[in-house]
């Protein structure tokens, strides 16, 4: 998957969520924009779609390292916004194991 569709990916999973202040407000509203966007994927109705959100943030991570260069401000800011929530919802419920295991996948993959 390119770049462009896993943010879109990214984009519909928040669909309902405003982040817009994340691109446009103060360093407060960011850091509200991500404690907001991490409440509202770890809502308790929405177990596999987290578990959907981190794997398809960390694909987006990974893209973003190969082609950081080709991507405008805006890109940056969303993939930032998403990296940002997935790491604090890997941190708050503990599931930081799938991203070794991804990782170790990944690496196998390329070999």
């Amino acid at each position: 998957m390119s770049f462009s569709e896993l943010n879109s990916v990214e984009y519909y999973m928040f669909h309902g969520y405003d982040y817009s202040l994340f691109l446009t407000g103060t360093d407060l509203q960011r850091a509200k924009a991500i404690t907001g966007a991490t409440n509202f994927i770890s809502a308790v109705n929405k177990e596999e779609q987290k578990q959907s959100f981190i794997k398809e943030a960390y694909l987006l991570h990974q893209s973003l390292t190969l082609c950081s260069s080709l991507l405008d401000t805006n890109q940056r800011y969303e993939a930032a916004f998403f990296e940002a929530v997935r790491t604090l919802v890997v941190r708050v419920t503990g599931t930081g194991a799938f991203d070794r295991n991804v990782k170790v996948q990944s690496k196998h993959a390329s070999e």
